[in-house]
């Protein structure tokens, strides 16, 4: 449920073992977990003018608790309107770090990673934030990795999963989200450092503001 005002709530998606309802780290939340082949369901938030981020080369901010376990690869994916508007957010398998990939104007794809690791089986607080060229990644609302990238982030009218990518087609997460936050504007690095230190009220939610 999106708790925004802006009634960009998502759906299940089917793909693999439906998810539990456990609690998470402000209140209930699902846990996925992926089946033998890899594949999960995910939260669908459909395609609405609040999805289309990245207009005019304009920044774009994803904030989420995770509790992350070994074998979890993907938290967010863009769905693409075509093959190259798209980002997705995940994390490196034995690393556990948090990793990105980005459509840019060139070269096609951009990727980075933090420098810092994610806990497994703990609650940590996510940021990825993308303003023009500059991109910032917050582990516990602190920064930890400030990348450049080499041209600006292309526009994505799509929708956004979370939790894994459609029938688990680019990766799922093992593990759970919560208080999950999309906007299509660079967050301030105070207000990172409140969503990473302050329980709100949302649960599992997708807001979406301008």
């Amino acid at each position: 449920a999106d708790s925004s005002g802006f009634a960009n709530h998502g759906t299940l998606s089917a793909g693999g073992p439906p998810p539990d309802w456990t609690q998470g780290k402000i209140g209930g939340t699902h846990h996925f977990t992926a089946n033998t082949n890899g594949y999960g369901n995910s939260v669908v938030v459909p395609a609405t003018t609040f999805m289309d981020i990245g207009v005019g080369g304009a920044g774009f901010s994803v904030a989420f608790w995770v509790k992350y376990e070994s074998g979890s690869d993907l938290f967010a994916k863009k769905i693409p309107t075509d093959a190259n508007h798209v980002f997705e957010l995940g994390a490196t398998r034995g690393k556990n770090q948090v990793t990105y990939a980005i459509a840019t104007q060139s070269p096609k794809w951009e990727t980075g990673a933090s420098k810092g690791g994610l806990a497994t089986g703990a609650w940590t607080h996510v940021a990825f934030v993308n303003a023009g060229q500059d991109v910032k990644i917050y582990l516990n609302g602190r920064l930890d990795t400030r990348d450049t990238l080499k041209t600006p982030a292309l526009r994505n009218a799509g929708g956004v999963t979370f939790g894994g990518a459609m029938n688990g087609y680019g990766g799922t997460l093992n593990g759970c989200m919560d208080d999950v936050r999309l906007y299509n504007r660079e967050l301030l690095e105070r207000e990172v450092a409140e969503f990473a230190g302050t329980l709100g009220a949302a649960t599992m939610t997708a807001s979406a503001t301008r």
